[in-house]
């Protein structure tokens, strides 16, 4: 009988200690993705550019300016940018800078990635570190994005936080 009692309350002291653990320790955050489709570019700038929804590029050979807001939770750190490339010339050039911007202050460049390769097949570029990583309060992200000519495509961006 006293062991049925010990085994019970070793049970539930177990039991009363994994869900604590459960509620105020969980899991580590799991990596997420959020992808940004080049039909959710805005123009920055007046320029001829195409847009559809599975790229975005100038028109000509002059640069084309875009942007995209970035909404991911207060708290969360975004670990990396990735975007899918296409040049098709030797005079490619395509970036993504990941910016913030707090109310009345200039614009900080968090992480920039760029890429010039013109092989005509797609490509993932990477940002190599990322400044202040983790989303304030009080600041508002996103991605500005650049086609330097009409050989330079920009797929989409992947934005990866915990």
């Amino acid at each position: 009988m006293m062991n049925t009692i010990k085994n019970f309350l070793i049970l539930s002291v177990i039991f009363i200690g994994v869900t604590f653990m459960t509620l105020f320790f969980p899991d580590p955050a799991e990596a997420r993705v959020k992808t940004i489709w080049p039909d959710e570019f805005i123009l920055r700038h007046s320029c001829e550019y195409r847009q559809r929804p599975n790229f975005f590029k100038s028109a000509d050979t002059r640069s084309c300016k875009a942007w995209a807001p970035l909404n991911i939770k207060i708290g969360k750190r975004i670990t990396k940018i990735v975007y899918k490339h296409m040049g098709n010339d030797s005079t490619t050039s395509t970036s993504v800078m990941l910016v913030r911007l707090k109310y009345g202050d200039d614009e900080e460049v968090m992480a920039t990635a760029s890429s010039t390769d013109g092989s005509g097949i797609n490509i993932n570029v990477e940002t190599a570190d990322i400044d202040y990583p983790v989303v304030k309060r009080g600041y508002r992200y996103y991605l500005l994005i650049n086609s330097n000519n009409k050989y330079s495509e920009i797929k989409g961006i992947k934005v990866f936080y915990q």
